[in-house]
């Protein structure tokens, strides 16, 4: 190695590589001769994958948008300057990408060097001339004319091996994927009944990490060999078994989806986001009385953003409420409120469910909090609602 040549970093010693400020890329050092590069699909500014890979034995280089700007030119041009020394000691590159970060697999496979490219749910484009028509909110959101036009895929511009991850039925990505494959040669391969969650499902049913080891022991594995595995072992995912459901429950086979929703709450391996899908399936149908706590116990280990923790934990309480179990009506709207406590009209429904419950001094105690806001309101429905809520006081005192 030459004297003034970069180093190679400690296995596993996490560094960055480049921020032109639009892009960041992190080198993580490994053995062997396979580089694998992950392109992360929206904003995070940390080395997307990284956790994922550090279960991999390859080196890798993460790239990431700290914006939404899908990689542009010039800022990618830096970035693949910077990973020339790195992608020279590995014979073997292997790219992998979601959304964004798929279409920069496909846009940039080929200045990377790289023998396989994984895309992900890809854009084509985000120009409003050429995907407006279908996909009109990335155009409207994200399209900058200075730094978007001429940014379709090319055939030069895709890897050696590109292999396309979309579900046929989802009219966006499938019209993005058509696109794509009318420019380039890809192997297109279906994951019906996921949405654009493609990475969700591959990862929930443990075939991702499969996948890039085995497309770098064999560069030519056929797109056949990767389809059969999808189709074996797809109910192993709690995203594509609640898909299913609400496709089951949309064509009137209410008793099937039920079943399959109760089937996806025993996958082990469950995102917060799809277990709280699946509790949204599971209202969808009306929740039986047996079914309220185990959803209360899942609801409890979600993520998603407070309002809409929020509107979870108040359709729990509306179950329990037309179920006949006021107590535990009145223990999910607190809930709710623990979750959006500005949400007047929250606190309101606490007031007429602690009446229904027989806790008339709390009622009391509510409304009194609530009063000086519901008069600073320029409407009167809260006014009004909590006058209904004296007046049932009034009758069940006398």
């Amino acid at each position: 190695m030459p004297p003034d040549a970069p180093k190679p970093a400690a296995a596993g010693r996490m560094t960055t590589l480049i921020d032109t400020g639009e892009v960041l890329a992190t080198h993580i050092a490994g053995a062997g001769e396979t580089l694998i590069v992950a392109m992360a699909p929206g904003a995070e500014t940390l080395a997307w994958g990284g956790a994922f890979l550090a279960g991999l034995p390859s080196a890798a280089i993460t790239i990431s948008n700290p914006g939404y700007n899908w990689y542009p030119h010039a800022a990618m041009q830096a970035v693949l300057a910077a990973m020339r020394p790195i992608l020279a000691r590995h014979p073997r590159v292997i790219a992998y990408g979601y959304s964004m970060g798929a279409y920069g697999v496909l846009k940039y496979g080929a200045a990377m060097g790289a023998a396989v490219g994984i895309a992900l749910s890809p854009q084509y484009s985000i120009e409003p001339a050429l995907v407006g028509r279908f996909d009109p909110r990335r155009a409207r959101e994200f399209y900058r004319p200075g730094l978007h036009d001429g940014m379709a895929i090319r055939a030069a511009d895709v890897p050696k091996r590109a292999i396309l991850f979309r579900d046929p039925n989802d009219a966006c990505d499938a019209a993005h994927a058509a696109l794509i494959a009318a420019q380039a040669p890809v192997d297109i391969v279906g994951c019906p009944g996921i949405a654009h969650q493609s990475i969700d499902f591959l990862i929930e049913c443990g075939l991702l990490r499969r996948f890039i080891n085995d497309l770098a022991a064999d560069p030519a594995l056929p797109a056949a060999r990767l389809r059969a595995a999808i189709r074996a072992a797809r109910c192993d995912s709690g995203e594509y078994l609640q898909a299913l459901a609400a496709r089951q429950r949309q064509r009137g086979h209410r008793a099937e989806s039920l079943a399959t929703l109760r089937r996806a709450l025993t996958v082990r391996t469950l995102r917060s986001a799809t277990r709280l899908a699946i509790i949204e399936g599971l209202f969808a149908h009306g929740l039986s009385p047996e079914r309220l706590e185990e959803a209360a116990m899942l609801l409890g280990g979600g993520t998603r953003k407070p309002g809409e923790l929020a509107d979870l934990w108040i359709k729990l309480a509306d179950t329990h409420e037309r179920a006949g179990h006021p107590a535990a009506s009145v223990a999910a709207t607190r809930k709710a409120i623990d979750h959006a406590p500005a949400a007047l009209w929250l606190r309101d429904r606490l007031v007429h469910r602690l009446i229904d419950a027989g806790q008339p001094a709390e009622a009391r105690a509510q409304i009194a909090a609530l009063a000086a806001e519901a008069e600073a309101l320029p409407e009167d429905w809260l006014r009004n609602s909590l006058a209904s809520a004296c007046a049932r006081l009034e009758r069940d005192a006398s």
